[in-house]
Order: structure tokens, then sequence, then C-alpha cells
């Protein structure tokens, strides 16, 4: 070859290797696989509070109906994972109301049944008295609810309060408060409420016959990013649960089972 068609080989092969463009990549078929979804964490359902109390937190969508009030699937007993302590699936509620069974199964604390949280508790004089409350609701509306109150809370404002809660919260047989007398300070008693899908309000405050409640087992809950520390609880109860506004028929409620969390809010 001479030196002339030297070059024009030379050229004709740039012009070839300029003309050649890569294809860009295509990462319509890669499903990365992560570990943890968002519901790894927990997040405290929006609720309101009732007889006086005052709801945190907040929750969207979900949807109501026939599901509100009965349920088919059973959560069982859940053991705790020292790794996720605090995970959504954990909480749930089940039990008979006036023969009927109801099945709340918590799943992301955003659809369905959320968790949430209310207090009563007043600042007197320095003195914090009053009660924690947890909740379990539909997410939309906040209705049916489930409330499960745990009175008399009495401790200074500047105490240590996760010690005292830690003292206060424990395992074994608790009375249920049959009246407003029986929220003393210093006295522990639990008060069941409820709320049915129409608003009406329900407490346990009144004549009890073979109404108890056991709390079976206490989980402390350190405090993570944006959310106080709580109690994870479990606990059974036994009650007939009156109307708050003083009229119209009692509910009976047996063999309820729930497993819940006390944030602690003082």
């Amino acid at each position: 070859m001479n030196y002339r068609g030297a070059i024009l080989w030379g050229v004709f092969l740039i012009l070839f290797l300029l003309s050649c463009s890569k294809d860009p990549a295509d990462y319509r078929a890669y499903d990365a696989a992560h570990p943890h979804s968002v519901t790894d964490t927990t997040k405290t359902g929006g609720t309101h509070g009732t007889g006086g109390s005052t709801g945190t937190g907040t929750g969207t969508g979900g949807s109501t109906g026939t599901s509100d009030t009965t349920g088919t699937s059973d959560p069982g007993d859940r053991p705790d994972d020292p790794d996720h302590p605090d995970e959504p699936k954990d909480y749930y509620f089940k039990g008979t109301l006036n023969g009927k069974n109801l099945a709340w199964n918590v799943t992301d604390n955003f659809s369905g049944w959320v968790i949430g949280s209310s207090s009563t508790v007043a600042n007197d004089m320095g003195d914090l008295k009053g009660g924690l409350g947890a909740l379990l609701s539909a997410s939309e509306g906040f209705k049916p609810q489930l409330g499960v109150d745990f009175y008399e809370i009495n401790v200074r404002f500047d105490a240590d309060k996760t010690a005292y809660l830690k003292g206060f919260i424990t395992t074994g047989v608790w009375p249920l408060a049959t009246k407003d007398a029986d929220l003393q300070p210093g006295k522990k008693g639990i008060v069941i409420r409820y709320i049915d899908a129409g608003g009406t309000e329900y407490s346990s405050l009144g004549a009890q016959t073979g109404g108890d409640a056991k709390v079976s087992s206490v989980t402390y809950i350190p405090t993570q990013l944006g959310v106080n520390d709580a109690f994870k609880i479990k606990l059974t109860f036994n009650c007939t649960l009156y109307p708050v506004s003083g009229t119209g028929a009692s509910l009976s409620l047996a063999n309820g089972q729930a497993v819940i969390r006390l944030e602690n809010s003082l």
C-alpha cells in the first residue's frame, strides 16, 4: 500500500469509529430488593382521645365497612423481636362485643387499623396527675376505636419520668375503675374505652360483674427518631361498657386481648 492509500484508509477508519455509538443502559428490568421497607419504622396512628383526653399523631388512608367490626384473622401470640421491638404488625385487638367477634390487626399503621395515644395528664402545681392511654382505631375517621387508659399517674414534673413509668406500668392484675372516685393519684387502675362506627362513646366506668384486666407482658421501647419512648403492653380484659352520654344500652366485651403501644407523653 502506497503512502496516499494509507492516509485514505486511516481517514476511513476514524470516520467509521465516530459513527458508532453505545446504546444507553436500560434499567427497566432492574428490581432491587431492599432489606427493609418503610413499614419497618412504626408511626403513631392519628387518633382522638375520649372522655376529655387529647390525642396525638396522624394517620391517613384506609377503609371502613364491615371490617370495622368483624375479622377472620387471628394474630395469635407474637414473640418480641429484639432487633425490631416496635413494628406496626405487632399491635392488634381481638375480642367479642355483644356476641360479635372483632379482630383488628395493624399492618403498616397507615391503612386499615392504626395505633395512637391519648393523655388526660394535667400539671397540678408541679405534680403531673391523670392517665395515659393507648389507642387502636380505624384509619379513616378513627372510628371504631378501642382505648386502654392507665391511671393514676402521679409524678413531679422534674422527676425521671421514664423511671417512674417503668415502676408504674407493671405486669399483673389491674383493677377496672368503676367510678371517677377510683381515679385517685397513685391508685392504679384501668379504664377501657370504645367508640363505635357511628361515633357513640362507651366507657368501662360503671358497675362491673366479673370484669377484670390483666397485663401479661411489658416491653420498654427506647426513644426513636422523632418519637417518644413507649411501652408495648400485652393484656387481656373483660368488661361492661356504658354509654358516656348516660343514655342507651350497655355493651358486653368478653375475651378481650390486645397488644398496645403506650407512649410516654409526660
